[in-house]
């Protein structure tokens, strides 16, 4: 055994992140921490390699255990890319041979090569392996035990990531079988009160002047009536406590909401041809010589769903600042594109929100006309339902919840075309399940920069771009024809 915890509680700032806590990691383990933005995933690693005091319980480790920790975020080295850094500080830990290996997202900014690389490297590790990590294929390739940090609790599970939720998926329609039975019950203890009223009440009326004639019997007859009101306020009580703690627990199994939002279909119907066209292009930074891309030649068309893909540093970013119009790039050759109002951006900070709106004004700055109640509505359909939620102001807002409020104005604009740059980097699950389920329903076009090939099969993209040599190389192309104007 290496590490044993024994009713571990953590806190941050007064608020509960778990308790009660109890589990042993052992030799060859390999254990993937999953749980929303915030709910503790980090703070357990801290605890473990002697960073953060629990607040409650304790965690003992063998003496002998050597640990390795690769951090999610590291402030040196700024000249270098995000995996670089990532490489440089898993082959400071690895020169320790760990007996034990943690990381924090160690997906997070790495190009597909060194994904691949990673969970290669991973899947043959030696020794014991902890990771918080939100990417699904890592988790399922690598590790055998899942740890889901929600509602202050961990809950353990042997398995692999799609079983789990699968054992979810069974229990939510378990519990919500049995709330629904026990509102039958609920609504036969009533019906059957409701009966036994009707009947006295009858029985009153045919024999009003025996009753008040005979006082004793009168006292009997209402002293039954009072013992079945109490039998079944009484039997209603339990059914309601019985409901409050199965929802509860269906609460804390933390089971992923649908989003199912409207996009103004109609829109689309008119927009024929091309929205991009580019011929012998050429790109570059104005303060520099060497060029960044060469020999352009790429089309997308309406409704295309199109991923650009390359190592980092081979210049998917700037390509998308040239296309958004930024004024530090420099451009040559043919570039035809449609207008930049109909160009929808949003990347993984979320700048399309203003931090000192609340979330109903949000919406509101952008459809005025709307009542309070279609503002409601609107939010409602992604998930933002009470009222601290709705009138809470962006700054405040977790990850998710802005990638969420994001997506929802993304919605009503409607562009024509939707450009996305890495949006799943630091996203939680939860979170990337939203964002994949709205753009799977996107009506329009969208071009997409991301690594994740789970979020890039489930928002249905048909076209793969990859850079390579400063060229884009279509790996899949289509053969497309369109006649007529192009734009």
């Amino acid at each position: 055994m290496h590490i044993r915890f024994n009713n571990l509680g953590l806190s941050n700032n007064s608020k509960v992140l778990f308790n009660n806590f109890t589990t042993q990691v052992n030799e060859g383990d390999r254990i993937a921490i999953i749980g929303r933005n915030g709910s503790g995933k980090t703070s357990l690693l801290n605890s473990i390699i002697g960073k953060l005091s629990p607040s409650e319980g304790s965690i003992d480790i063998s003496n002998d255990v050597v640990i390795g920790y690769v951090s999610q975020l590291d402030t040196y080295n700024v000249k270098l890319s995000g995996g670089q850094r990532f490489n440089k500080r898993l082959s400071q830990a690895l020169s320790k041979y760990p007996d034990i290996l943690i990381l924090d997202e160690p997906t997070n900014n790495l190009d597909e090569d060194n994904r691949k690389s990673l969970i290669n490297m991973l899947k043959y590790f030696y020794g014991t392996l902890i990771i918080v990590t939100h990417d699904i294929e890592l988790i399922d390739k690598v590790t055998h035990i899942i740890w889901d940090v929600a509602s202050e609790k961990i809950a353990v599970f042997n398995g692999r990531y799609s079983d789990y939720q699968q054992e979810k998926r069974y229990k939510s329609h378990r519990i919500t079988s049995e709330i629904n039975q026990l509102e039958k019950e609920k609504k036969l203890v009533h019906q059957k009160r409701m009966k036994e009223q009707k009947r006295a009440s009858n029985s009153k009326a045919k024999g009003q002047k025996q009753i008040d004639n005979r006082k004793w019997p009168t006292v009997v007859s209402k002293a039954a009536m009072n013992r079945s009101n109490t039998t079944a306020n009484q039997k209603k009580a339990v059914i309601t406590q019985s409901q409050t703690a199965l929802r509860d627990k269906l609460k804390n199994l933390h089971f992923i909401e649908d989003i199912h939002p409207h996009f103004d279909i109609n829109q689309y119907d008119q927009v024929k041809g091309y929205i991009l066209s580019i011929s012998e292009g050429y790109l570059k930074y104005k303060d520099e010589q060497a060029s960044i891309l060469e020999n352009i030649n790429f089309r997308i068309m309406s409704g295309d769903r199109v991923v650009l893909k390359g190592k980092n540093g081979t210049g998917k970013s700037s390509f998308i600042k040239a296309l958004l119009g930024e004024n530090n790039i420099d451009i040559q050759g043919s570039w035809r594109l449609i207008g930049a109002n109909d160009i929808g951006y949003l990347d993984q900070h979320y700048e399309n929100l203003n931090d000192k709106l609340s979330v109903f004004d949000s919406v509101k700055e952008i459809k005025p006309e709307w009542s309070v109640q279609e503002v409601r509505h609107k939010l409602n359909e992604f998930l933002f339902k009470n009222n601290e939620e709705v009138f809470k102001t962006v700054n405040h807002l977790s990850g998710g919840e802005k990638a969420r409020l994001s997506l929802c104005i993304i919605s009503m604009l409607n562009p024509k075309l939707l450009i996305l740059d890495e949006v799943t980097n630091n996203l939680d699950i939860e979170t990337k399940e939203h964002v994949s389920s709205v753009l799977a329903s996107y009506p329009g076009t969208l071009l997409i920069i991301s690594h994740d090939e789970m979020f890039i099969s489930k928002v249905r993209c048909q076209r793969l771009i990859e850079i390579q040599n400063k060229q884009f190389i279509e790996l899949n192309k289509k053969d497309v024809y369109i006649s007529g104007d192009e734009f």
